[in-house]
């Protein structure tokens, strides 16, 4: 799934992650993580924003309204930064942490 606004994407993507590491399916304590990746369209090209790619804890099987919501949370969190040519990589690392708790939480305004 993806959420553009103007310049700016950002994208979840399911690359067989876990929790440590690739994902183990033999492993019950481990379950699949989406990354995500934020792009930003230079000369008609989307490409990848430096230290803006992480896995989160965001399970692949979330709800897409769970999605949806965390890929705004993202873009909330990237594009005026983005937009000022500043680096987002700390931005992006707290990111990482997300899960459907923090996701549900920020939709409720805590």
């Amino acid at each position: 799934m993806e959420l553009i606004n103007g310049c700016v994407r950002v994208i979840f993507e399911d690359i067989g992650e876990g929790f440590f590491g690739d994902y183990d399916s033999d492993d019950g304590d481990d379950i699949p993580l989406l990354r995500f990746f934020v792009d930003i369209m230079k000369d008609g090209t989307w490409e990848g924003v430096e230290s803006a790619s992480y896995c989160t804890m965001l399970p692949t099987y979330a709800s897409p309204e769970i999605i949806e919501k965390g890929l705004q949370i993202i873009m909330d969190n990237v594009y005026a930064p983005l937009m000022n040519e500043d680096s987002i990589k700390h931005i992006c690392a707290e990111l990482s942490w997300m899960d459907e708790d923090y996701i549900i939480n920020k939709s409720n305004g805590e």
